[in-house]
């Protein structure tokens, strides 16, 4: 079984995400991006880590934007003259 485990660093991660460096520590720190892998004095994420996260952040992103959606639907308050049949 022929099994690569592909490893990226903070500038790696950060060019790939579209941030700064910082920001991958800081959401590290909040626990908010997964954990690192420590070998040594080196810091590496895994690609699948890297990935499940962003799919994560996706499902979330799309979830918020159609619970949006159907607020805009099932607005509350007075209704329009059309709605009233005037």
């Amino acid at each position: 079984m022929n099994m690569t485990l592909q490893l990226h660093g903070v500038k790696q991660v950060a060019a790939q995400l579209g941030c700064c460096t910082r920001m991958i520590q800081i959401l590290v720190a909040k626990g908010e991006f997964p954990a690192p892998i420590r070998i040594g004095r080196l810091v590496r994420w895994r690609e699948e880590d890297i990935a499940g996260w962003l799919q994560e952040r996706a499902e979330e992103a799309q979830l918020k934007s159609q619970t949006i959606a159907q607020r805009r639907v099932a607005r509350c308050g007075r209704p329009r003259n059309s709605a009233r049949g005037v």
